[in-house]
C-alpha cells in the first residue's frame, strides 16, 4: 500500500491511530509496520490502532478490531471502544440514530454517543473475579489497602494503595505484568480513594509497555475493585492522568457502563 488516510483520536489520553477497514484494505499491514506506525519518534504515536470492519452479526451495526501499540491483536478496548464509536458516528456517520451495537473479538457491546463529545459504553465482559491472589505480588515494603483481580475484557491485577503518585509505576509494574501466575500477562492498576464515590487511577498497560494516560478496561475493573473492597456501587467518578471518566454499576455487577469524552485530534496521510 503507496499511501492511505487515518484518523488520529484521544479518549482521555489514551490515543489512538484510526482507520477505516470495511474493505479489508489495511489486512496486508504486517504487525512490525502497525507498531513502527505507534512509535512516538519514528511513526504516527499512539497506544493502539482501532480498525472499522463491516459486522458479522446482522443486528450489529459495526465490528471494532483493536491492535496493541506493539501490533498485537487484543480482545478489548474500553477507551478505544468509545473513541470509535465517536469516529463512526461523527466523521463515517454511519447513521443519525445515537446508539449503536457493536463486536469485537470476543464479544457484543451497546454504545451512545452522548452530548459534549462524550461516548458511553455498557461493558459486558467479566470474568475470573479474583481467580488469582495477588496479595504477595508487589514487594513487601509497598503498603497495599486491597489487592483484586477481574477481567473486564483484559485481565486486571489491582492494588489500591494511600497514594498512587508516590508509587514507582514503571519500577512495580512490570514483574506483575510479567507474573507467570497470569497465563496471557495482566495490567497493573494503582488505585486511590479520594472520597467515597471518587477514584484516582495510574494504569500500565500491556501491548504499550508503559503508563498510559487513561485505561477504560483498567477503570473499570478499579470501579469493581472497589466494589468489592468497599462496596460502593452506582455512580463512580474517575480521575485518570487524561481527563475524568463515569463508571456507573449496579449492586450485583450486571449492569457496567463507561462514559467520558472523545476527541479528533487530528487527519493525516501516511
Amino acid at each position: 500500500m503507496k499511501s492511505f488516510s487515518f484518523y488520529k483520536m484521544t479518549a482521555t489520553g489514551n490515543d489512538f491511530i484510526v482507520v477505516d477497514n470495511r474493505t479489508r484494505k489495511f489486512d496486508k499491514i504486517k504487525r512490525a509496520e502497525w507498531e513502527i506506525l505507534c512509535d512516538r519518534r519514528n511513526g504516527i504515536g499512539a497506544d493502539g490502532v482501532l480498525l472499522l470492519e463491516k459486522a458479522k452479526l446482522k443486528e450489529s451495526d459495526y465490528k471494532m478490531k483493536y491492535l496493541n501499540a506493539d501490533g498485537r491483536e487484543e480482545k478489548m478496548c474500553g477507551n478505544g471502544s468509545r473513541a470509535l464509536l465517536y469516529f463512526v458516528h461523527t466523521v463515517v456517520k454511519l447513521k443519525k440514530n445515537t446508539k449503536y451495537q457493536f463486536e469485537t473479538k470476543n464479544g457484543v457491546y451497546q454504545g451512545e454517543m452522548l452530548a459534549g463529545n462524550s461516548v458511553k459504553i455498557q461493558m459486558t465482559e467479566l470474568y475470573d473475579i479474583n481467580k488469582f491472589n495477588i496479595n504477595s505480588l508487589l514487594p513487601r515494603d509497598v503498603k497495599i489497602d486491597f489487592a483484586f483481580f477481574v477481567d473486564t475484557g483484559v485481565p486486571h491485577a489491582v492494588f489500591f494503595v494511600t497514594n498512587n503518585s508516590e508509587i514507582d509505576l514503571l519500577k512495580l509494574a512490570p514483574p506483575v505484568r510479567y507474573n507467570p501466575l497470569f497465563p496471557v500477562g495482566a495490567n497493573v492498576n494503582f488505585v486511590t480513594i479520594t472520597d467515597k464515590k471518587t477514584i484516582n487511577v495510574r494504569t500500565f498497560e500491556r501491548g504499550v509497555e508503559n503508563e498510559t494516560l487513561s485505561c477504560g478496561t483498567g477503570i473499570v475493573a478499579s470501579a469493581i475493585a472497589l466494589k468489592y473492597f468497599k462496596n460502593v456501587s452506582g455512580k463512580i467518578n474517575i480521575i485518570a492522568k487524561g481527563g475524568k471518566l463515569t463508571v456507573e454499576l449496579n449492586n450485583d455487577l450486571s449492569k457496567i457502563s463507561l462514559r467520558g469524552q472523545v476527541k479528533l485530534v487530528f487527519k493525516g496521510q501516511l
